[in-house]
């Protein structure tokens, strides 16, 4: 079965695909002149992350990479830097703008409060948040990662990294407390905590006061008052969200857009709600709606493209339909029918053991949050799951830019869009044409994955397009990342044609992108996957002219192990359902002054969460030829093995 979010092979593709290319244009040297010289090839993967530095000054990348941003964003980036400002050199004044602002929320022996029967996400995760009696004793496990606050706490703990220090601030951990069974006890050290914390941290600076948490430390304390606080701390509480409303009020994150956006305005709403306020509440309601139609494609994808801000979106978009339904206001249709197709999304992409794939940035989502997103897993209902049915198939999302092949024991998930939005590139890999494989319901290629949002080495290195299964020519990246969340030079990505042999029951998918179009000679990438029960063949085809170092790379999940024999690389896993074949051969190419390329194996990382690596291998296949080039990469069951 073949299910697909858009009929069309788009007319692009036929344009790119009969467009030539000047052998001759009078742009500079080759880039590997001599196509026999493998000998300079090191073990090692290809140039990474900063080979797309080497090209262009940092003007010329900034100049790529605003370009494609919205105007409004611009503006609200000077407007957003400006009111920081404010708040560090003129702390007092700016504060007291904003208790102006909180004012007229607040009225007397009135205490902010959500339905008792509405139950947030957050409070549906049970075991994901630290031990309540570590939290007292100042022990905080955040992103795998424990630091202990001191006596007296350090909440500002200046010598983590970032995102550790976001998290503190979040609050969400304090569910940890909530959920206790010893009421007096976790509302006591809550209350403790809290006030420690107020004491600590200063109005409207360091990472405490980012729009960003500032937005998820109103949701998790709107969402905690009601079995957390009461008397004198609910009073506080009160107060102290209606400052945070009016803060981020003024701080709402036009200038990224995305999921800080969406939080922002979960927040708002939210508060909202908590504070009975009918005109704030349809105000954000509306701004939601906007949102979900900028945001949610039609193919139920999220516009960012990564498959963990997906979950995160979704979580956001369910938190707000069941607030606003027992606060006893009417669901929007728009709300529910997003709901919906982001759900029939995710069932889709889901890998076969029911994890979240790693495309693009995010860290693993816990198995307790997809099935509170997938309630269907544990039988209460049944959304359709054309991807995981057995027998070859294919979904096809065209406008998000994922597609999952399947036949027999393989199971393709290929990336075939865009690396991103024009105006959002934060999350973006440069990834065109890399894809991941399970076999026999095991995961064979994987992604380099993500472990670190700090810019540096690290950052780069799982941005760039050697950290993916796909083509890199002269070491280069398809799309321009850079820093740690930006992106310059988009990969430009067309759908080709979709065939399916009946006789055969053979499936085949076609995609190309135009990211190395900058270098000499003009290359562009496309690549066809075709699957059937016996084999996955990867035809790579690299059109263009003039002489490059091709390598075709191949990551593989950790536990695999790769060794040469004398038909390609053998590829087997203890107590995986068989041993793999992986041969790449040369089909075309432009003469006859072509090496025979090279088998390369190394050991590298894989990344399993927020700075976790563990040890994996990649293969590659390199060869350095005039262009045009056409590669077969075909994996295979080794005879006497089988699922």
């Amino acid at each position: 079965m073949i299910t697909s979010s858009s009929s069309e092979v788009t007319d692009e593709w036929l344009t790119w695909a009969s467009g030539t290319v000047n052998p001759d244009r009078p742009d500079g040297l080759d880039n590997a002149a001599d196509p026999n010289d493998l000998d300079g090839v090191s073990s090692a993967s290809p140039a990474t992350g900063a080979a797309t530095a080497r090209t262009s000054s940092l003007a010329g990348r900034y100049l790529r990479t605003v370009v494609l941003l919205r105007p409004e964003q611009a503006v609200a980036r000077i407007r957003l830097r400006t009111q920081r400002a404010m708040h560090l050199y003129f702390p007092t004044t700016s504060h007291r703008i904003v208790e102006t602002l909180a004012r007229p929320m607040l009225r007397p022996q009135v205490h902010a409060r959500w339905p008792a029967s509405f139950v947030p996400f957050d409070a549906r995760l049970g075991e994901a948040w630290p031990l309540a009696t570590d939290l007292a004793d100042g022990r905080f496990t955040l992103l795998g990662t424990t630091r202990h606050l001191g006596e007296p706490a350090d909440w500002a703990q200046h010598d983590a990294p970032l995102l550790w220090q976001f998290h503190l601030h979040y609050w969400d951990w304090a569910w940890s407390f909530a959920l206790h069974p010893e009421r007096e006890w976790a509302r006591s050290e809550f209350d403790r905590l809290y006030r420690s914390w107020r004491r600590a941290t200063t109005f409207g600076r360091g990472a405490a006061w980012s729009p960003y948490v500032v937005s998820l430390r109103i949701w998790s304390w709107c969402g905690m008052l009601g079995s957390l606080a009461d008397g004198a701390l609910a009073s506080a509480l009160t107060t102290d969200l209606a400052e945070h409303a009016a803060y981020l009020r003024l701080h709402v994150e036009n200038d990224l857009g995305g999921n800080h956006l969406l939080k922002n305005i979960k927040a708002l709403l939210g508060i909202a709600v908590a504070f009975d306020d009918a005109t704030a509440r349809k105000r954000w309601t509306a701004r939601l709606l906007r949102e979900i139609e900028r945001q949610v494609l039609p193919d139920g994808g999220h516009v960012e493209r990564a498959p963990a801000y997906h979950c995160q979106v979704l979580a956001d978009l369910d938190d707000l339909a069941g607030l606003l339904g027992c606060a006893g206001e009417t669901v929007p249709d728009e709300l529910s029918a997003a709901r919906l197709r982001m759900r029939r999304w995710l069932d889709d992409i889901l890998a076969p053991d029911g994890t979240v794939p790693m495309v693009n940035d995010g860290f693993p989502v816990p198995p307790a949050a997809v099935t509170a997103l997938l309630p269907h897993r544990s039988g209460t209902h049944r959304v359709r799951n054309p991807g995981h049915q057995t027998g070859t198939g294919l979904a096809l999302f065209s406008d998000s830019g994922l597609a999952v092949l399947r036949a027999g024991p393989w199971r393709v998930l290929a990336d075939v869009g865009l690396p991103c939005p024009d105006d959002l590139p934060g999350h973006a890999h440069a990834d065109s044409l890399s894809f991941l494989l399970w076999y026999g319901g095991t995961p064979v290629l994987v992604d380099k994955g993500t472990s670190t949002y700090a810019p540096g080495a690290t950052r780069a290195t799982e941005r760039a397009t050697a950290a993916h299964n796909t083509v890199v020519v002269d070491g280069m990246d398809s799309t321009e990342v850079w820093g740690a969340f930006r992106a310059g030079r988009r990969a430009r990505v067309a759908l080709g044609p979709v065939r399916y042999d009946q006789k055969a029951d053979r499936l085949s998918l076609t995609a190309m992108h135009k990211g190395y179009r900058w270098l000499t000679g003009q290359p562009d990438h496309i690549r066809t996957w075709t699957v059937d029960s016996d084999s996955l063949l990867i035809v790579d085809r690299i059109a263009g002219s003039r002489h490059h170092r091709i390598d075709v790379l191949f990551h593989l999940d950790a536990g695999w192990h790769a060794q040469p024999d004398e038909a390609g690389v053998i590829i087997e896993r203890k107590g995986a359902p068989g041993r793999l074949r992986l041969a790449t051969c040369i089909e075309a190419h432009r003469d006859e002054q072509v090496s025979s390329g090279r088998w390369r194996l190394w050991t590298d990382t894989l990344a399993t969460g927020w700075q976790q690596h563990i040890p994996a291998m990649v293969v590659a296949y390199t060869i350095i030829a005039g262009l045009p080039l056409e590669l077969h990469s075909r994996l295979t069951v080794v005879e006497g093995t089988d699922v």
